[in-house]
């Protein structure tokens, strides 16, 4: 039996997810060897609610598919207390409650890695992979 653990998506991979229509829960559960429990940070909604409040149409409209998904597939929203940066706060997070996360932000995932955390990225706008 696969034990659970908790994958943290951040805002880009959301809207990557998206745009390259993948199925995110369904893909994850393919490439890991735990049972994913697939949450967002609060503040991870509060930036996709910023960008539906964007100018851009397609930022929007991936925005709104985003946040759609979040509440269909009822993916977990963590409160965070902490006034840090998303990115501060999932470093901290994994590092501490041994999380995943799935990014793209390259910064991140260096950070990420430097930590000896474990990554979910998106290769090719086609598939998922483990790091």
């Amino acid at each position: 039996m696969k034990l659970p653990m908790k994958v943290i998506l951040d805002t880009n991979f959301l809207v990557e997810a998206v745009k390259a229509k993948i199925d995110v829960i369904q893909e994850i559960t393919k490439v890991v060897d735990f049972k994913p429990e697939i949450c967002i940070l609060d503040k991870t909604k509060g930036e996709l609610e910023k960008l539906i409040k964007g100018k851009k149409y397609f930022d929007k409209l991936t925005a709104k598919i985003a946040l759609n998904l979040i509440d269909v597939k009822g993916i977990e929203v963590l409160e965070t207390k902490e006034d840090k940066s998303v990115d501060r706060l999932l470093i901290d997070l994994a590092d501490k409650e041994k999380f995943v996360i799935a990014t793209q932000d390259k910064e991140l995932k260096r950070a990420l890695k430097a930590k000896g955390i474990k990554r979910i990225i998106i290769r090719q706008k086609k598939y998922i992979k483990v790091e």
